[in-house]
């Protein structure tokens, strides 16, 4: 019984698994996913016990900024409707009943918990609390009380029931000009780049990160550059691993398209992956956010998934 947990963390009420972004939510919900039960330890029976996923199970963002925090479900009472404040006798008709509440504890660092989650008959818990079942982590965004989960920023991660979240973003710009013999961000914008929290590292998973970057460039001059795309985890200078995409642009002809896969496991806490590019010798690059020939369906940027 105890690794029944038949719901996901959303940040819409009624969507256990939802593809439209979520922008500026106060409110992050358990919603019933294939069932709708959840074991929780009860500690005045020292045993797990089965519970409905009631439909309003939710828990109020915490009011931080680009700061990660961890979601517990717990057994706990209410009154049932139209018996608020009312003292009812112990098995009397309108007495509070169980219900799963949803609770939260913040994160000391965007990669650091104050302590460690434990396991408790081998579920994830709450350290030295094993009545609070861990579900997953989310992470505030730069406002105050305010979570999102966007194909630029994933920050509500699911320890039961991951899928593959889509993870984009593409230049606005249609072409920018860099002369820098150095790694650098691509068209020297924070914008290009994705975010995500990751809650627990799976060691059972070789990879649980997939992302391609691409960029089309070409030279001004007559000369010979090599250029190169990559992505940087958590730098804006320093390409993750040796996965780099290199080419060769001729004498001021076609531009070529460049392209970089990275995958990884990161660790838990907030990431970001930026796009990087570089290009040596040639004089002045030009960048592209497309193919050239103006076709958006090859626009240029980071695309791929993240499990949460």
């Amino acid at each position: 019984m105890r690794l029944v947990c038949d719901g996901r963390l959303s940040l819409q009420a009624d969507v256990p698994l939802g593809h439209v972004d979520q922008l500026n939510k106060t409110k992050v919900y358990l919603v019933p996913y294939q069932g709708n039960k959840i074991a929780l330890y009860d500690t005045s029976a020292s045993d797990w016990v089965e519970e409905t996923i009631p439909p309003d199970c939710e828990l109020t963002v915490p009011g931080t900024s680009s700061t990660p925090f961890d979601i517990f479900a717990y057994i706990g009472a209410r009154q049932p409707k139209g018996t608020k404040g009312a003292k009812q006798p112990k098995g009397a008709k309108g007495a509070k009943r169980t219900t799963v509440i949803l609770w939260s504890s913040n994160w000391s660092t965007s990669t650091s918990r104050v302590t460690e989650l434990e396991l408790h008959d081998g579920v994830l818990v709450r350290p030295g609390y094993p009545a609070y079942r861990y579900l997953g982590t989310g992470c505030t965004t730069t406002t105050n009380g305010r979570c999102e989960d966007s194909d630029t920023k994933r920050f509500l991660w699911n320890y039961y029931h991951r899928d593959k979240r889509r993870l984009q973003v593409f230049e606005s710009v249609p072409s920018w000009v860099s002369g820098s013999n150095a790694w650098q961000r691509a068209n020297n914008s924070d914008n290009n780049r994705v975010e995500a929290v990751i809650g627990v590292q799976n060691a059972n998973q070789e990879t649980n990160l997939n992302l391609t970057v691409a960029g089309a460039v070409r030279t001004a001059t007559t000369a010979t550059a090599s250029l190169a795309v990559a992505v940087g985890e958590d730098s804006t200078t320093t390409p993750a691993g040796d996965q780099i995409g290199r080419g060769t642009v001729q004498a001021s002809t076609a531009a070529v398209t460049l392209r970089a896969h990275y995958h990884a496991k990161p660790a838990p806490g907030l990431h970001y992956w930026q796009w990087l590019q570089i290009g040596t010798a040639g004089g002045n690059k030009t960048w592209y956010y497309t193919d050239t020939s103006g076709n958006l369906a090859y626009k240029n940027g980071i695309t791929g998934w993240i499990e949460g």
